[in-house]
């Protein structure tokens, strides 16, 4: 795998908002892909999976490779244990 394609694997990881906890997902975003509906799901055991309530999509600056944007989307959380994934479908 080159260094640009590592690089465009998402990140995830932990937040707060105002002192609220929250799951965090960053990708990178290809401007050349359309006619996508991106979704933000979480769950307590990585089966059930659910619609996330209230996620926040934010340009957090460019790839220095690529200039893609990078994409952090936020969500609030108030359990220990959750995990975020992004739904991507074509249309």
């Amino acid at each position: 795998m080159s260094p640009s394609n590592r690089t465009a694997l998402p990140l995830f990881g932990t937040t707060s908002n105002g002192g609220a906890p929250c799951l965090t997902l960053t990708y990178r975003q290809n401007p050349l892909a359309t006619g996508l509906t991106l979704g933000v799901q979480t769950t307590l055991d990585l089966i059930n999976w659910t619609a996330a309530t209230n996620p926040t999509f934010s340009q957090i600056g460019t790839d220095s490779a690529t200039g893609d944007p990078l994409i952090e989307v936020t969500v609030p959380s108030s359990r220990s244990r959750e995990f975020i994934r992004l739904n991507i479908t074509s249309h």
